[in-house]
């Protein structure tokens, strides 16, 4: 008689660079000969600080998306299904729909312009993750309709992915926005930061501004960022590429206009664009910020360290100006106390 015996074991390493999870399925098959053990591995994630990524095995990896959902649907949520293959156009059609979740799949292609007939994504403002579409491997612009998404308040999110330029000037008619905005990590952007993401004056809590690529991005940082007074969690313009790559060209420098964002408390980073100027000294009014103040790797910033920013008195956890030409020292107050 034989019998069936399953072993699944799961391995973890972690260290400074790499994580890895290993989930296997073995199966034995006791016969009168001897035989080895099989082995399938069913999932292996790898992250580290410059990689990412999900390989998957399940009934739908390597599947397109479903193109016969019933037009009755509210939310779709794909999560790390493993689906290929491009955005149906057909999801536009879904004019119920309040919640679409494409992230962490292997999606490829263009986002289509039919998205932007779901005009009541968000209409639900309880529900979170409004629209995902993080870490595929879509292309192309990003479509100008998805300004018409009036509705949303939290969510917008296509970062890690291949998009070829920056955010149309469209998505600042989000106007109700409140949380998680981010574009980062699409190293085939270029163009420049719209001006009208200054409209979004409703947002609270992360909007990330990032690229992976060497003067990915042209222009400058606009002034009218410094509208969105409510901010008061992930405020981020940086370059994900390392020290070597730059988001922002040498004529940009640091609007003063940022120092108005004064109800921030957590994470205010300026980092690896390659700025000219010097640092604001608008930025003492920054006065809750509580951890991460950063304008690291600026390497064309001059001047000296302003005296305000003395009035970071809260700050109790890191502090960086890094790779700057700037001269004095860190102002008394910074960690609640003299330095």
């Amino acid at each position: 008689t034989s019998t069936t015996h399953h072993v699944s074991t799961m391995e973890r390493i972690n260290n400074a660079d790499t994580a890895t999870t290993t989930t296997t399925t073995m199966t034995t098959e006791p016969t009168t000969m001897t035989t080895e053990p099989t082995a399938t591995v069913a999932t292996i994630a790898v992250t580290s600080r410059r990689i990412s990524g999900i390989m998957y095995t399940s009934e739908t990896s390597g599947n397109p998306l479903p193109t016969n959902v019933p037009t009755s649907t509210v939310q779709l949520s794909y999560e790390g299904q493993g689906y290929t293959g491009t955005i149906p156009t057909e999801l536009g059609l879904l004019s119920m729909l309040v919640k679409l979740q494409l992230q962490k799949n292997a999606l490829t292609g263009s986002i289509p312009t039919q998205l932007g007939q779901l005009t009541n994504i968000g209409r639900l403002t309880s529900m979170r993750g409004h629209l995902q579409a993080v870490s595929n491997r879509l292309d192309g612009p990003m479509p100008t309709e998805l300004g018409n998404l009036r509705k949303m308040t939290n969510a917008f999110k296509f970062n890690g992915n291949l998009l070829s330029q920056w955010v149309p000037t469209e998505l600042g008619d989000l106007v109700k926005m409140k949380s998680s905005l981010d574009f980062s990590d699409n190293p085939e952007q270029t163009g420049a930061i719209p001006t009208e993401l200054g409209k979004l004056v409703n947002m609270e809590y992360m909007m990330e501004l990032g690229a992976s690529t060497s003067s990915s991005l042209t222009a400058k940082i606009p002034t009218e960022l410094g509208n969105l007074v409510k901010m008061q969690q992930y405020f981020k313009i940086f370059s994900c590429g390392g020290d070597t790559a730059y988001m922002l060209g040498d004529k940009a420098t640091i609007p003063t206009e940022l120092g108005r964002l004064q109800s921030m408390r957590n994470i205010f980073k300026i980092s690896s664009n390659m700025l000219s100027g010097s640092i604001p000294s608008q930025f003492g009014q920054l006065s809750h910020l509580e951890q991460y103040f950063t304008l690291g790797s600026n390497t064309m910033v001059t001047g000296t360290i302003p005296s305000e920013l003395g009035g970071l008195e809260k700050l109790t956890e890191f502090f960086e100006i890094m790779n700057h030409h700037v001269t004095g020292t860190i102002p008394r107050l910074v960690f609640g106390e003299y330095t």
